[in-house]
């Protein structure tokens, strides 16, 4: 497998505001990433999720604190990627209750070269997470076949 870094990913963006969505795609797109789904309805960024298997979700916090949160609960429920919650300001709080709804990683009003850094970091995180998924997921077969 390729390095994370050296590889174009898949990148499903979502956000309240659809003008922010232009935005945030021609950042994903001038990272060298494909953007394979555009949300803005919490209802439809499950299906999204399901559908195209994304490498990594980005989530924009807007106006609307809940809205965020809604998007990145229904993406952890229907998919096997990490999400980046995206703030523009400093929110403990927040990054809290996001953690809570299972996202792996925040940047704060982010350059590009910064948003690439959290997306590689968080990428090898949820790697090592799955490996050790795997890992504790054989064992226990293994323990099975002992009782056997």
């Amino acid at each position: 497998m390729p390095e994370i870094e050296d590889r174009a990913l898949r990148i499903l963006i979502a956000d309240e505001q659809s003008d922010r969505l232009d935005f945030l795609a021609r950042v994903v797109a001038g990272l060298g990433h494909q953007v394979v789904a555009r949300e803005v309805e919490v209802a439809g960024v499950g299906a999204a999720t399901e559908q195209e298997r994304p490498d990594v979700a980005l989530v924009a916090v807007g106006p609307s604190p809940r809205h965020a949160l809604e998007l990145i609960g229904r993406i952890v429920h229907a998919s096997t990627c990490p999400v980046i919650a995206l703030l523009s300001a400093e929110d403990p709080a927040y990054v809290r209750e996001a953690a809570r709804q299972g996202v792996y990683a925040y940047v704060v009003d982010a350059s590009p070269e910064e948003l690439q850094s959290t997306i590689d970091l968080t990428l090898r995180r949820f790697t090592e997470y799955q490996d050790l998924q795997g890992a504790f997921g054989r064992r226990t077969v293994i323990a099975q076949a002992k009782g056997f």
